[in-house]
C-alpha cells in the first residue's frame, strides 16, 4: 500500500492495464459474471493465466477475491458498456 492507501495491486492496474488491452480508469469498474457482481481491484502480472484482481461484491461469496483472465474481464466489461 502507498501513501495513498492504493495497493501494489491497484497502481500495478494503472501500470501496466494497457499491457492487457484494458485501460487504467477501469480500476473499480462492476461487470457480471455467471449473476454475481466483481469490482475491478487490481492487477497481479506474475499470475499469468488468471492477472485481473477483482472483489466479490454481490451474491453468495461477497467479499472475496476472484482472479480472472484479461480477455473474460474485456468481454464482460463490453457487455456493460
Amino acid at each position: 500500500t502507498n501513501e495513498s492507501g492504493q495497493s501494489q495491486a491497484a497502481i500495478d492496474f494503472t501500470r501496466y492495464a494497457h499491457q492487457y488491452l484494458l485501460q487504467a480508469d477501469q480500476l473499480g469498474s462492476v461487470f457480471t459474471h455467471k449473476g454475481m457482481k466483481y469490482r475491478i481491484t487490481g492487477l497481479k502480472p506474475n499470475r499469468r493465466t488468471y492477472p485481473i484482481q477483482t472483489k466479490c461484491i454481490r451474491g453468495m461469496d461477497t467479499g472475496k477475491d476472484w482472479f480472472f483472465t484479461a480477455a473474460i474481464v474485456r468481454s464482460l466489461l463490453t457487455e456493460v458498456a
